[in-house]
């Protein structure tokens, strides 16, 4: 019982400094969270590649400014719409050589019903087939 603290300190240690962090968009003053999507693969004792996708479901109306997205352990690649393009936001990540892959993001932006005229100036009506981006992350590559 009395080492419990500890464990838990530990826990948190290991939670903040061994995860990656990727932030996609900018802050927008007066945007708000739109939603908080999480997933993770099923532990393999084995390592091999693991991909999860984290899928935000939004409604018409809404204008995605800012992700947040934490990544345990860490990515090996990672595949994603433009932000502005569509009210939904979906990231595909995979990681090579692991045991488990567990994900989270939250959404930041603007509903319909929040959009000043302002803000409306900037915002971009959505496309049927966003463009995708895909990041690297792999340190043998050039």
């Amino acid at each position: 019982m009395k080492y419990y603290p500890v464990i838990i300190v530990l826990a948190c240690v290991v939670s903040v400094f061994g995860s990656t962090y990727i932030g996609i968009g900018n802050r927008v003053p007066g945007e708000y969270l739109l939603g908080f999507v999480q997933n993770s693969t099923t532990y393999t004792p084995n390592p091999q590649n693991h991909t999860t996708q984290l899928f935000f479901q939004g409604t018409p109306g809404n204008n995605i400014t800012f992700v947040h997205v934490n990544i345990f352990p860490n990515y090996s690649y990672l595949t994603f719409p433009v932000l502005g393009q569509y009210y939904n936001f979906w990231i595909d990540i995979t990681l090579y050589n692991t045991t488990q892959l567990s994900a989270n993001m939250y959404v930041y932006g603007f509903n319909g019903t929040s959009i000043t005229g302002r803000v409306r100036d900037f915002i971009r009506k959505p496309i049927e087939t966003p463009e995708m981006i895909t990041l690297h992350n792999d340190p043998n590559e050039h």
